[in-house]
């Protein structure tokens, strides 16, 4: 899926100041898709304790 949309220059700006991740969550939330349940979490480690 691609949430991240910008010219080549400012993808290195946002990547150079460390930026690109908090761009790309940004995205996510504005598309409804952001974050992380705390019951997937809980049970993803849950499953993995096995």
């Amino acid at each position: 899926m691609l949430v991240y949309s910008s010219a080549k220059r400012a993808f290195l700006d946002d990547v150079r100041s460390n930026l690109i991740s908090e761009q790309i969550l940004e995205a996510m939330r504005r598309r409804g898709e952001g974050g992380v349940s705390t019951g997937s979490t809980a049970s993803a480690s849950t499953s993995n304790a096995s």
